[in-house]
C-alpha cells in the first residue's frame, strides 16, 4: 500500500489548537464534565474516525487527530482518558501480502502498518499468525509483519480469513499456528474483565482447521495476561462447528429464496428483500446497499454430493441462483415502485452478463441481438429468469422517464423488451409489448410526425403492468 495510515494527521503534528488563554477566553472547564466528555469521544473515538481510501486496491483505514491532547495538561488528562477507551488490536504475520489482502479485500480497517505498528503499544490484544512450515529447525526467527486496528474489525478480519481458507478448499489453515494473549495497556496489573475478553477473543470462533491455537503468547518486550478459561473453553468449541459445505450453502440459499417468494406473495415486499439478501450471503455474496462482496467463488468448482442439485457443478449451481435471486430482486423493487433500484440492480446483471462473453459493457448497440441469440442458445436452467430480467428491468427503465427521475433512451429499453421477447416468445404479456414496439417502429417509419403521440399510448399502456406481470 502506497500510503500508511497515520495516528496524527499531518497539518496537525505540530499544531496546538488551543493555547490556556484561548481555553480560559471560551471558559472551556466552565462547562459540565459529561459536555466535556462527549466533546472529547466526538474527537477521539474511533468509530468517528474510520475512512474509506480513494485509491485503488487499498481498503479503509483510521486517522485520529491527537492535537487537542497538547492544549493543555488539563485537558490532556481528561482527553487521555477518553482515548484510551479504544480498544486497539495488533496483528503478526510472516506475510506482507496478507496485511494488504485483510485491508483491500477484507474491509477491515488499519490504524498503523509497518514500523509504527511494531512501535506500538497500547493494544489488548495481540494475534501472531505464524506458520510450522516455515524453516522450523532454524533458531533465528522469521521477519513478521504487523498492522493495529480496532475490536470492532475484529469479525471483519475472522471472516476474510473463513472465507480464505475456504477458497483453498480448508487447506490453508492446517499449515497455520494462531496465538493470542491479552494485555492491559493502560492498567497492566488489572484483569481484563471478561466481557471485553470475549469481544476480543470470540470472533476467532470463525477460523477454523487450525494446525494449534494457543494462549499466553510471550514475544520480546511482552508481558500478557491469561486468557479466562470459560472464553478458552467458548472459542475452541465454535472452532469445532465444521464450516457449511457448499451442498449445505446452497440448501440454505434455496430456503432463504422460498421464504422471500412467500413474503412477495403475502405482499411484504420489503421482507421478500431481506429474504433475497440473506439467500445471496448463504452462497457467499454479501450485499452492502448497492455493492456487492463476492467471496469464496473457488469453494464452489466440485461436484455437488447431495441436495437437489446433486452431481451438478457447484459453480454453475450457484451462478443459476444468482440469476434467479436478481430477478426476483428486481421484481421486489418494482412492487415497490423504486424504478431507480430496480434498474439499478436490473442492467448491473444484465451488463455483467454481456460482458462475460464479448467485454461489451453496455445495453443495446453493435452486436446486441446476435449476443441474444447466441446466449439463449447456451443451455443453463434459468432461462425464463434472466427473459424476466430483461422485461423488468425495462419496465423500470420505462418508468424512470414518467416519475421524473432521470429516463433510459427508448433504444435501450427497445433491445430490452426485444431480449425478453427472444427469452420469452410464448409469455403472453411479453408477446404484446413487442407487438407494441413494432407496430410503434412502422408507424414511426411512416409517418415521424405522429411518433410522439404513440409512444405516448405505448408507455401509458404498459408500463405499469409489468409491475403486476404474472412472469414472476
Amino acid at each position: 500500500m502506497s500510503s500508511k495510515p497515520k495516528l496524527v494527521s499531518a497539518q496537525c503534528q505540530e499544531k496546538e489548537v488551543f493555547s490556556d488563554r484561548a481555553r480560559n477566553a471560551l471558559g472551556f472547564f466552565n462547562l459540565p464534565p459529561e459536555i466535556r466528555e462527549q466533546i472529547y469521544r466526538n474527537l477521539l473515538r474511533s468509530a468517528n474516525h474510520r475512512y474509506e481510501s480513494t485509491k485503488e486496491g487499498e481498503g479503509p483505514y483510521f486517522q485520529f487527530d491527537l492535537s487537542i491532547l497538547r492544549v493543555s495538561r488539563s485537558i490532556h488528562r481528561e482527553a487521555a482518558k477518553v482515548f484510551q477507551d479504544n480498544i486497539f488490536v495488533k496483528i503478526t504475520t510472516p506475510w506482507p501480502q496478507a496485511i494488504s489482502h485483510v485491508n483491500s479485500e477484507g474491509k477491515v480497517a488499519v490504524v498503523a502498518m509497518d514500523q509504527q505498528a511494531n512501535d506500538f503499544q497500547s493494544y489488548y490484544l495481540l494475534v501472531h499468525i505464524d506458520t510450522p512450515d516455515l524453516a522450523p529447525w532454524s533458531e533465528q526467527p522469521h521477519k513478521t509483519y504487523s498492522m493495529i486496528t480496532c475490536v470492532q474489525e475484529l469479525e471483519a478480519f475472522t471472516r476474510i480469513w473463513y472465507f480464505s481458507n475456504l477458497n483453498n478448499m480448508r487447506q490453508l489453515n492446517p499449515h497455520l499456528t494462531l496465538r493470542l494473549d491479552l494485555k492491559n495497556p493502560h492498567l497492566p496489573h488489572e484483569r481484563i474483565p471478561k466481557a471485553l475478553q470475549r469481544r476480543l477473543i470470540m470472533p476467532f470462533g470463525e477460523v477454523k482447521d487450525l494446525h494449534s491455537m494457543g494462549f499466553g503468547f510471550h514475544g520480546k518486550n511482552f508481558s500478557g495476561q491469561p486468557v479466562d478459561e470459560e472464553v478458552k473453553e467458548a472459542v475452541m468449541k465454535a472452532q469445532q462447528v465444521p464450516a457449511p459445505t457448499p451442498e449445505e450453502c446452497i440448501e440454505s440459499a434455496l430456503a432463504h429464496k422460498k421464504a422471500g417468494n412467500a413474503r412477495m406473495e403475502a405482499k411484504a415486499y420489503g421482507a421478500a428483500l431481506h429474504e433475497y439478501f440473506e439467500a445471496f450471503a448463504a452462497i457467499h455474496i454479501y450485499i452492502r446497499g448497492r455493492e456487492r462482496d463476492i467471496h469464496c467463488d473457488a469453494y464452489y468448482g466440485q461436484e455437488l454430493q447431495t441436495g437437489v442439485y446433486q452431481l451438478q457443478y457447484g459453480h454453475y449451481v450457484r451462478m443459476m441462483l444468482r440469476v434467479q435471486l436478481v430477478a426476483n430482486t428486481v421484481l421486489a423493487y418494482l412492487k415497490m415502485e423504486n424504478w431507480e433500484e430496480a434498474y439499478f440492480w436490473g442492467r448491473r446483471s444484465i451488463v455483467l452478463f454481456r460482458s462475460s462473453m464479448t467485454g461489451v459493457e453496455e445495453i443495446g448497440g453493435e452486436g446486441w441481438e446476435e449476443w441474444v441469440c447466441e446466449s439463449q442458445l447456451m443451455a443453463f436452467d434459468s432461462k425464463n429468469e434472466m427473459g424476466k430480467l430483461f422485461y423488468r428491468t425495462a419496465v423500470a427503465a420505462r418508468n424512470l422517464g414518467q416519475n421524473g427521475c432521470e429516463g433510459r433512451k427508448e433504444e435501450e429499453i427497445d433491445s430490452l423488451i426485444m431480449a425478453a421477447g427472444i427469452y420469452l416468445p410464448k409469455d403472453p404479456i411479453v408477446r404484446t409489448e413487442v407487438s407494441a414496439m413494432h407496430m410503434r417502429h412502422m408507424v414511426r417509419g411512416g409517418n415521424d410526425e405522429n411518433e410522439g403521440d404513440h409512444h405516448s399510448s405505448y408507455t401509458e399502456g404498459n408500463s405499469r403492468s409489468g409491475t403486476v406481470s404474472p412472469i414472476s
